[in-house]
């Protein structure tokens, strides 16, 4: 006996209704309506075909290029859950201030979807290294964010294994390791603008400048977190204990890198 999905039967239209409305909302969610979004049916009653145009809003205008915009189009498997839907896409095709690629062209061994339960941004992994997960795509910011996640799968192609066993003591233990896989998810960002000849280098370095302070700022010493992980929190290092651990005879390099040895003065 087949079992019906959760689209099918006498409540599949409200459901696809409901996903289509909490979809305009995904990408219009923060003083952007003038966004432009189109929800059409597709080959299959559970699919959806999705155009978007985004655009800066007037405070954004003025960090972007002039009439700087984004657009998106691809088929959408709409997956219900418990208050929230699930937009999986097949490969999304980018126009980007006029240029055009497809997100297999960049990675091509990674699935995008779209999940409206919550106001994070976009984040990759989680327990699939070769998803991200988009859950608000309403400003051209959102789409520097991408960039980075993109920069972490690639991050993790060139590593594998290490990306992970590295990531989960970096991300436990090491304040002064997290900020190498973060620096290295936004330099694949760089290369992928720069592949693409986007031009928008300058928002990304902006952007990836104030991320990265994040991973610096005072909420407590290294020494601190040593003895009091819980209170002090992964991200507490200031540039000087940076400098002091990294020149320490202890630290581990990332990446599995070998050991570091302090430069010996000549007398």
């Amino acid at each position: 006996m087949r079992q019906e999905s959760e689209l099918e039967g006498g409540k599949k239209e409200d459901k696809m209704s409901d996903a289509i409305e909490r979809g305009k909302f995904f990408f219009t969610y923060d003083s952007h309506p003038e966004n432009k979004v189109i929800f059409e049916s597709s080959w299959h009653p559970e699919h959806l075909k999705i155009k978007v145009h985004i655009g800066p809003n007037k405070e954004e205008a003025k960090e972007f290029p002039p009439n700087f915009f984004i657009e998106f189009s691809d088929d959408v498997l709409v997956v219900p859950g418990h208050g929230f839907y699930k937009f999986s896409f097949n490969n999304p095709h980018f126009n980007i201030a006029g240029k055009e690629f497809d997100f297999a062209d960049i990675c091509p061994d990674t699935v995008l979807e779209m999940n409206t339960d919550s106001s994070r941004r976009i984040v990759h992994g989680g327990f699939d290294p070769h998803l991200i997960t988009m859950f608000r795509f309403d400003s051209p910011l959102d789409f520097l964010v991408l960039l980075h996640e993109m920069g972490h799968e690639a991050d993790f192609e060139k590593r594998g294994k290490k990306y992970f066993g590295m990531g989960s003591g970096i991300y436990e233990k090491d304040p002064v390791g997290i900020g190498g896989v973060e620096r290295n998810a936004w330099a694949e960002g760089f290369k992928i603008i720069r592949k693409l000849d986007l031009p928008i280098e300058k928002n990304l370095l902006d952007l990836a400048q104030k991320k990265l302070q994040g991973y610096q700022e005072p909420f407590g010493t290294y020494k601190e977190y040593a003895k009091h992980p819980k209170k002090s929190g992964y991200q507490a290092i200031t540039d000087k204990e940076r400098r002091e651990v990294r020149e320490s005879d202890e630290h581990i390099l990332p990446f599995g890198g070998s050991k570091l040895k302090k430069a010996k003065r000549k007398k």
